[in-house]
């Protein structure tokens, strides 16, 4: 199991994150920490290995050649997030909103033919 490096010595924390010249193994090792560091991996009821393989899936389903929506800006996104909960306050806020709404979007995704039917 590989050792994913501190949020600090990857300097996702920073606002001028920059991934451009970071080999693919470190921004996925980097997306893996902002997952454990926002305890996603509890919230979704996930093992680690099972974090790290989805992140590499979600990584090779980005082509490439595409010269915008791609894994940097896939990546620059999340981590632009990332700094920002860090950074303030609303980690705490939009963790209680997830287990409120979980439920209810759970529910919502398991009876989505009965929802649209009703719309």
């Amino acid at each position: 199991m590989a050792k994913i490096p501190s949020a600090e010595s990857l300097n996702i924390l920073d606002f001028h994150f920059s991934d451009f010249g970071l080999p693919e193994d470190v921004t996925s090792q980097a997306t893996v920490r902002m997952f454990l560091d926002l305890n996603l991996e509890q919230e979704f009821n996930t093992d680690y290995k099972s974090l790290c393989q989805w992140v590499l899936t979600v990584r090779r389903g980005y082509r490439s050649n595409v010269p915008y929506h791609n894994w940097s800006h896939a990546l620059s996104t999340a981590q632009s997030m990332f700094a920002m909960l860090m950074a303030t306050d609303q980690l705490q806020a939009i963790s209680k909103l997830f287990d409120t709404c979980s439920p209810l979007l759970t529910a919502c995704k398991n009876n989505r033919k009965k929802l649209v039917a009703f719309c």
